[in-house]
């Protein structure tokens, strides 16, 4: 056990310049990855009930992601708590990045929110997510963006914005409206799409 956890190690190290090339692209645009999954999901063919059940959930996870940005939102307004390379010029960051706060880490929250309503509500689909949001923030961190504390943080805001969301009647009905309304309006498009 402990020769297989070295040799990893030791592997780590000697390919450590290429591992950190892929924590840069993924702490840069790893959050492409949820968008696109959300576009596919959204327009994806299948049976109705199927359709929307994932579009509920894809709602449910933007109700997450906003309910938990407005909290961090706040939150930074409040305790303004600097970057590690803002605190410490010594510190340079990986990619460039501006001088906002630091805690709690936004992609952490969000992604684990995602992450969090997709195990609630798909199972076991959730959990690539989950080993997503462990990337994202790993990466935030290898970057030298974040403190552990953000992310720790960031998690905990994720997981109570996604347990709020999905325990919330309003957030069902309002999810309900809004495939209503998505539907009419995609139903009004195709009949114009005939006659023109």
């Amino acid at each position: 056990m402990i020769r297989s956890i070295l040799s990893v190690a030791v592997m780590a190290w000697r390919y450590r310049n290429g591992l950190e090339r892929l924590f840069i692209w993924i702490a840069r645009f790893g959050y492409l990855c949820y968008l696109l999954y959300g576009a596919i999901e959204w327009f994806r063919p299948g049976a109705l009930e199927e359709r929307l059940r994932r579009r509920r959930t894809l709602l449910y996870c933007l109700f997450a992601v906003s309910l938990g940005s407005a909290v961090s939102w706040c939150i930074g307004h409040v305790w303004h708590r600097p970057r590690p390379f803002a605190a410490r010029k010594e510190i340079v960051p990986a990619i460039p990045h501006e001088e906002n706060a630091s805690f709690p880490s936004n992609h952490a929250m969000n992604s684990l929110a995602i992450a969090a309503v997709m195990c609630w509500r798909r199972g076991w689909q959730g959990l690539p997510f989950l080993a997503g949001t462990v990337l994202l923030s790993a990466s935030r961190l290898v970057c030298r963006l974040h403190y552990r504390s953000d992310i720790l943080g960031g998690w905990i805001l994720g997981l109570i914005s996604a347990a709020a969301v999905v325990r919330s009647q309003a957030a069902a009905r309002t999810a309900t409206q809004i495939l209503r309304i998505y539907d009419i309006t995609a139903y009004a498009f195709r009949q114009w799409r005939r006659f023109w």
